[in-house]
C-alpha cells in the first residue's frame, strides 16, 4: 500500500526473529527481577544505532535499506550481548543447582520456583522427543499452542493498525508532502518506545510482588512523572526541535510536534499495560486494548484526515493512544484483584516440597 522498495522490506524484516526472542528472554529476566540487562539492551542499541548510522552518513552509504537494517541489527545485537548471555547463564546456573539439590542440598525459595521451571521444561522435552521419534502429530497439543498463540498475532496487528494507519490515510487522500511530514514527525514521538522497555519491565516485575496493586501504580507514577515534564518541554521548544532533529523543509511539522508529544506520554502508558497485561496472562484483555486502539484511532482518522490534513492525523492518532490506553489500565486493574499477590502465591508454593509442587 505504500510502495515500499523490496530492500527496504527485507531490511525492516529480517532480523523480527531475533527480536522477538529477545522478548522472551526479557520475560526471563523480569521473572527474576534482574532489570539491569534489559535496561543494559535499551542503552546499548541506543549507543549503536547513533554509531552504526554516524558511520554510514560519513562513508556516504546512509540511505533507507541500510538505515533500517542498522537500527534493527542495533536491537537484536544490544539484545543478545546482555540479556541473551544472562538468559544463557541464568539457565547453566539453574541446572547446576537443580542437579545439587536432587543430592539433598539445601536450596533457597527462589531456586525451589525455578528448579520446578526446569523440570516441567525436561518433561516437555521427552514427550516432545517421543513423539517426533513416533512420526506423531499431537493434535491437541497443537490445537492448544494456536490457541494461546492467536490472540497474541492478533494483537500485534490490531497495535499495528492503531500506529501505522495515520501514514496509510494520508497516502490515500493527502499530498506526499503531508505524508512526508506527518511520518517525519509521527517518528521523533514513537521513538518513546526505544526507552519504555525499562519503564515496561519495571512494572512487569511489580506486577509480582507482594504488593503488586500498590507498586504497578507506583511504577505508572514514575512514569508520569518522567514523561510528562519531557513532553512539556518538546512542546514548547518544538520549533527548536524540528530545526535540530529534522531540518529545513520541514517547518509544517512545528504544530504536530505538540499534538504528538502528548500523544507520545499516552503511547508510553499503553505499552506499558501491553506489557503487564501480557505478564499477567490477559490475553483477551489484550485484544480489547488492541481493538479500542485500533477502532478509535480508524474513525477519527476517517472524520479528520480529509479536512485536517496531517494535523488531524496526528490528533487522531494521540487520541486513539490516550484511549488505548485508558482501556488497558482498566484491565490492568482487573487482573490485579485478580491476583493480588503473585508474587506471595510464589512463594506459598514454593514452601511445598519439591516433588509435591512438581506433581501439583
Amino acid at each position: 500500500m505504500l510502495g515500499v522498495e523490496l530492500q527496504v522490506a527485507i531490511a525492516a524484516s529480517m532480523l523480527i526473529p531475533i527480536m522477538s526472542q529477545s522478548q522472551l528472554w526479557r520475560s526471563r529476566a523480569v521473572a527474576d527481577h534482574a532489570l539491569v540487562g534489559p535496561a543494559a539492551a535499551n542503552a546499548l542499541a541506543a549507543v549503536l544505532r547513533v554509531v552504526s548510522l554516524g558511520s554510514l552518513f560519513v562513508f556516504g552509504w546512509l540511505v533507507p535499506a541500510t538505515a533500517i537494517g542498522v537500527v534493527q541489527g542495533s536491537v537484536a545485537v544490544a539484545a543478545v550481548l546482555t540479556i541473551g548471555l544472562y538468559a544463557r547463564r541464568r539457565a547453566a546456573s539453574v541446572g547446576q543447582k537443580d542437579n545439587q539439590a536432587a543430592t539433598g542440598e539445601a536450596r533457597s525459595t527462589r531456586e525451589t520456583i525455578v528448579s520446578g521451571h526446569w523440570r516441567c521444561r525436561h518433561w516437555l522435552r521427552r514427550r516432545r522427543a517421543n513423539a517426533f521419534s513416533s512420526h506423531a502429530v499431537d493434535k491437541e497439543q497443537l490445537r492448544s499452542y494456536l490457541s494461546r498463540g492467536w490472540p497474541l498475532i492478533f494483537f500485534a496487528i490490531l497495535t499495528s493498525v492503531t500506529m501505522g494507519s495515520g501514514v496509510i490515510f494520508l497516502h490515500l487522500t493527502s499530498s506526499p508532502r503531508d505524508v512526508g511530514i506527518y511520518a517525519a514527525a509521527s517518528a521523533l514521538s514513537t521513538s518513546v518506545l526505544a526507552i519504555s522497555g525499562a519503564f515496561k519491565s519495571r512494572a512487569q516485575a511489580a506486577a509480582f510482588s507482594c504488593d503488586a496493586p500498590k507498586r504497578v501504580r507506583r511504577e505508572l507514577m514514575v512514569l508520569l512523572a518522567a514523561a510528562g515534564p519531557g513532553a512539556m518541554l518538546v512542546a514548547v521548544f518544538s520549533r527548536q526541535v524540528v530545526s535540530v532533529l529534522l531540518g529545513p523543509g520541514y517547518d509544517a511539522a512545528v504544530a504536530l510536534i505538540p499534538v504528538l508529544a502528548a500523544g507520545s506520554v499516552a503511547l508510553l502508558v499503553l505499552d506499558s499495560m501491553h506489557g503487564l497485561l501480557a505478564a499477567l496472562g490477559g490475553r483477551r484483555e489484550l485484544i480489547v486494548v488492541g481493538a479500542s486502539g485500533a477502532f478509535s484511532s480508524l474513525t477519527l482518522l476517517a472524520v479528520l484526515v480529509p479536512h485536517h490534513g496531517a494535523i488531524g492525523a496526528a490528533w487522531a492518532s494521540s487520541i486513539g493512544y490516550a484511549l488505548a490506553a485508558s482501556v488497558g489500565w482498566s484491565a490492568v486493574r482487573r487482573q490485579l484483584k485478580k491476583h493480588p499477590a503473585a508474587g506471595r502465591q510464589l512463594l506459598t508454593q514454593a514452601a511445598t516440597p519439591p516433588r509435591e509442587s512438581f506433581r501439583s
